[in-house]
């Protein structure tokens, strides 16, 4: 039951009105089962994958929070962090890294060994193991508290307009809003429908028409003349971000409806003056997740070594074939990670010559070679 699919208005509508039915202090418990009760509707073999992340995430940081031993801090971190990316290698990249292996046995001549695993993919998967990450991780840090309730823990974990592709939130702003929870929003809901109605428009009358061509042209493209490639990865470019900020208008509004603000993700990415301006406006907690998960510990771990210019620009690099490696279970995406990586030193070692440049030429030189 997608967002685009007729079923989940009424579903909404239903659990809105019980939510506000309810006493306050029982939210939580009702979004929470209706929740897992829209994960499950995919197929219940999710709901032990969710519960099992859940578990083991806030178990990790009762158990920081509980020890006073950086060592026993450290185990715990450790045990969360790796078990979550554990789960995630085994649901996401086994067969990736299988097929790495096979090849590279076929080039050492020896026999392949190790068949596909074919392993189910529990939707969203993805996003709340990196919540449970950073979880973790703030907790570790003393950026953040344990949070004691389980229950608003695991609301944090499933919330389902966010459940399936974000935005990434932080525990501690969510479950803030858990505890405190917002009359019904009688003088915004237009705005709130009104939004819910343009990402439906986006979504079905824009994007879906527009994945036609993009579909056709990727399935063949050498039946096609250069023009209609063209039209074909232009289709496809506008395609992905309306299709993926539709959900985001629908995902936002839903959770506003309920009394949850949740993270703007886009800030029109296409009107971006360089690749890093590119990434502050796309997909805004993920790349928020990165500066603070990947290339910040990077860039504190290595903030003494020389020369700084070189340490800095493979941080960028690692923390985009990170991102590429996140974006999907293949190697074209481990490559346009890299791709936007190098991107992005070639912005940093043109630095000085581009602010020149800034001052003298219109944004119009800079977002049409960016985009």
């Amino acid at each position: 039951m997608t967002f685009n699919h007729f079923a989940f208005y009424p579903f909404l509508a239903a659990v809105i009105l019980v939510n506000y039915l309810l006493p306050a202090r029982a939210r939580w418990a009702w979004l929470l089962l209706v929740s897992y009760g829209f994960y499950g509707l995919f197929d219940w073999r999710f709901l032990p994958v969710l519960l099992g992340v859940t578990l083991l995430s806030y178990l990790s940081g009762s158990r920081i929070s509980a020890s006073t031993e950086e060592k026993v801090k450290k185990t715990w971190m450790l045990a969360g962090v790796i078990g979550n990316l554990a789960i995630l290698f085994c649901f996401r990249y086994l067969d990736l890294s299988l097929a790495a292996l096979n090849a590279g046995m076929v080039l050492l001549r020896l026999p392949r060994g190790f068949p596909e695993a074919a392993i189910f993919y529990p939707l969203g998967l993805s996003f709340f193991a990196l919540q449970a990450i950073s979880y973790i991780l703030d907790v570790y840090e003393e950026r953040a508290q344990s949070e004691p309730h389980f229950g608003y823990f695991a609301l944090y974990m499933a919330f389902f307009p966010k459940l399936l592709s974000g935005p990434l939130e932080r525990c501690a702003r969510f479950v803030r809003q858990a505890r405190e929870p917002k009359p019904f929003p009688d003088a915004a809901l237009g705005d709130h429908l009104l939004r819910i109605g343009w990402g439906l428009f986006k979504k079905i009358v824009i994007a879906d028409r527009l994945a036609v061509v993009a579909d056709a042209v990727f399935a063949a493209p050498g039946d096609f003349p250069a023009t209609k490639l063209v039209a074909g990865v232009l289709a496809f470019t506008f395609q992905v971000y309306i299709d993926f900020s539709a959900y985001t208008d629908i995902a936002l509004a839903a959770s506003a409806l309920l009394g949850f603000e949740l993270t703007e993700n886009f800030n029109r990415p296409y009107l971006a003056t360089s690749v890093a301006d590119f990434w502050r406006r796309w997909h805004i907690s993920f790349s928020n997740w990165l500066r603070d998960y990947v290339f910040l510990p990077l860039e504190i771990k290595d903030r003494r070594r020389k020369p700084r210019a070189l340490w800095l620009n493979l941080h960028i690099l690692i923390t985009f074939l990170a991102s590429g490696l996140w974006h999907g279970a293949s190697w074209t995406f481990v490559i346009w990670g890299g791709l936007h990586g190098l991107y992005q030193v070639a912005e940093q070692l043109t630095q000085k010559i581009r602010a020149g440049w800034e001052k003298r030429l219109p944004k119009a030189f800079f977002i049409l070679p960016t985009f």
